[in-house]
């Protein structure tokens, strides 16, 4: 794996506090999957900058009201991290300012979030008379990203994998009707062996072979891209 550069950068970004709700589940959701921000937009059909342009927090709530439902599909999770904005009774409901700092390791980043909110450990609450308590976490405000080092053996293995499962799918004209790549991914990431796993952009390399091959051909449908048999 090439090492990248050691350094620092911060950026920031507005949003409300429910949407940082949403904003902070998928980032960490992406970096527990071990998937790049490149990776999230191939599987949303998508050009490769997309996904990033989210986590770095251009028009937050648009991308949320676009893709939320595609993202879902994609985890097979709809469920929130269990956090909790703080806001006082005479706060109005605004965009606030949340800046991000990442220093840059040999194999990682690490990233520091500095937000505007507090955050509940727990809301009580009456309902039919009885009264309740419902408990949150706080979130964690700094955490790492460990980059994946893959060998040439691993990559070698995903790269037959694909082609293998990818070629089976043509055979049985799995793509006459086209398929986007986050409906194929779903075919092709079982292995059936807990240390081998296919990450999205094996997918995209063996599709993208394919194209090359004259056996796959993609059309922009629906302002997302769709991949059919040649």
């Amino acid at each position: 794996m090439e090492k990248i550069a050691i350094g620092r950068n911060s950026y920031a970004g507005v949003m409300y506090s429910s949407d940082f709700v949403y904003w902070y589940t998928y980032l960490k959701r992406r970096i527990a999957k071990g998937w790049s921000s490149e990776e999230l937009s191939f599987l949303l059909g998508k050009a490769p900058f997309y996904y990033n342009d989210f986590e770095l927090m251009h028009v937050v709530g648009k991308f949320l009201q676009n893709e939320r439902i595609m993202l879902d599909r994609i985890y097979q999770d709809s469920t929130v991290e269990p956090i909790m904005p703080s806001r006082k009774s005479y706060e109005t409901n605004e965009e606030r300012l949340i800046r991000v700092n990442i220093e840059e390791g040999e194999f990682y980043r690490e990233f520091e979030l500095i937000v505007p909110w507090t955050f509940l450990r727990e809301e009580r609450y009456k309902e039919d008379g009885v009264s309740k308590c419902k408990k949150y976490r706080l979130p964690e405000l700094r955490f790492k990203e460990w980059f994946l080092e893959e060998s040439l053996e691993m990559v070698s293995d995903a790269t037959i994998d694909i082609r293998n499962k990818l070629n089976r799918f043509l055979d049985n004209r799995g793509l006459k009707d086209g398929k986007m790549a986050m409906e194929l991914f779903r075919e092709v990431e079982f292995t059936g062996r807990h240390n081998f796993k296919i990450y999205p952009r094996h997918l995209k390399n063996g599709l993208y072979n394919l194209i090359k091959a004259g056996k796959v051909y993609v059309r922009n449908m629906n302002q997302r891209y769709v991949f059919f048999e040649a």
